[in-house]
């Protein structure tokens, strides 16, 4: 089970987040096409426990970042997240069973400044989850 894949995935199909950024939901930690893609979200993961074949559950640790043309978009993007998996788990969606989902640092406020014109801002926040296949 690849359990980014499975993020991405579980995060484009849940409503609130789709009719924000549609399929623009990435992963790594580079926005691919720049602003031309905003408003999106990217999803890291950092770490991962229990991978062994004999306890099929995984506990890993994702840094999300949310993207908007400013900060009141980036903002509406991270809380229509937030509202729609913080808490959330014993639910399918794919191949994988969520059997929890937690912000585990709340979201921070950042921007990327390139030149005096060109601001990124997002929101960024670390989530767990319990994962499996389902």
């Amino acid at each position: 089970m690849n359990a980014l894949a499975e993020m991405i995935d579980m995060l484009r199909a849940v409503p609130a987040i789709s009719a924000l950024v549609g399929t623009r939901v990435y992963p790594g930690i580079k926005v691919p096409g720049g602003k031309s893609v905003f408003p999106c979200i990217l999803v890291n993961r950092t770490s991962c426990e229990g991978t062994d074949p004999d306890y099929p559950i995984q506990e890993v640790l994702f840094d999300i970042r949310c993207f908007g043309a400013d900060q009141p978009a980036a903002d509406g993007v991270y809380q229509a997240m937030k509202t729609a998996i913080n808490g959330q788990g014993n639910f399918t969606s794919g191949g994988a069973q969520f059997y929890s989902i937690f912000e585990t640092m709340a979201g921070a406020d950042l921007y990327e400044q390139f030149s005096d014109s060109e601001v990124w801002n997002y929101v960024f926040s670390t989530w767990t989850v319990e994962i499996g296949t389902a």
